[in-house]
């Protein structure tokens, strides 16, 4: 049975010249240039996990795994969403003064206000709460606006330490 598969598979080629199947071959005379030439030893080029390791700078034990990717990924999910809600402390209430700015204000009051958001959080993530430490960033601050008087700087400042305290404390 196998022998007749065989045979018809050969008067199958025969009726067909497959030479009129086949693709003419161009040849790219630059693709000769940017194919490397192959060296004796296979492996000549390929780094070891050994060589990438030295070459990162980290030892074995430093490599992460699996778990510690996922657990590295949800802890700055966590701290993103923390600096949104510290931002959005901030900038609750001020939208009408924001408004107010010509373009060159509000861009240096919304960096400014990034970057008070970055020392807040370090200074949360210090250990010991200094409520004087936020207190005093935040104040900073709120005196880029112009015609506020000390009195809303003071009350504002407090408030906003105030809730960024308690959003810390139920994290």
């Amino acid at each position: 049975m196998e022998e007749k598969n065989n045979q018809e598979k050969i008067n199958i080629a025969e009726k067909f010249d497959l030479k009129d199947f086949e693709a003419p071959i161009h040849e790219d005379p630059g693709l000769k240039k940017s194919i490397p030439e192959k060296s004796d030893n296979a492996f000549e080029n390929e780094k070891t996990l050994e060589d990438l390791v030295e070459e990162d700078g980290k030892t074995n034990a430093e490599i992460a795994s699996p778990t510690s990717i996922v657990s590295q990924s949800q802890s700055r999910f966590q701290h993103e969403k923390e600096l949104k809600e510290i931002e959005n402390i901030l900038a609750d209430g001020l939208e009408g003064l924001y408004i107010k700015m010509d373009p060159v204000q509000r861009s240096q009051f919304k960096q400014a206000g990034e970057n008070a958001t970055r020392t807040i959080k370090d200074i949360l993530n210090n250990g010991r709460n200094s409520a004087r430490k936020i207190m005093d960033v935040i104040k900073k601050w709120l005196s880029m606006i112009q015609g506020v008087n000390n009195f809303f700087l003071e009350q504002e400042a407090k408030i906003k330490t105030d809730k960024i305290l308690k959003l810390h404390n139920t994290i």
